[in-house]
């Protein structure tokens, strides 16, 4: 049983993530909105 997405992963490990009931129900339905935020990639520049 592999994990193929961020919803496999967040499936399996719902427990961990959570505390609550409801939010392992839904993190284990696979179902869940992923919403990725702008990020600054130049933050990881060392070279400043």
């Amino acid at each position: 049983m592999g994990i193929f997405s961020l919803n496999d992963l967040f499936s399996r490990y719902s427990e961990a993530l959570s505390n609550n009931k409801e939010d392992q129900i839904l993190l284990q339905s696979k179902k869940v909105d992923i919403i990725y935020l702008k990020y600054d990639w130049s933050l990881n520049d060392f070279s400043q």
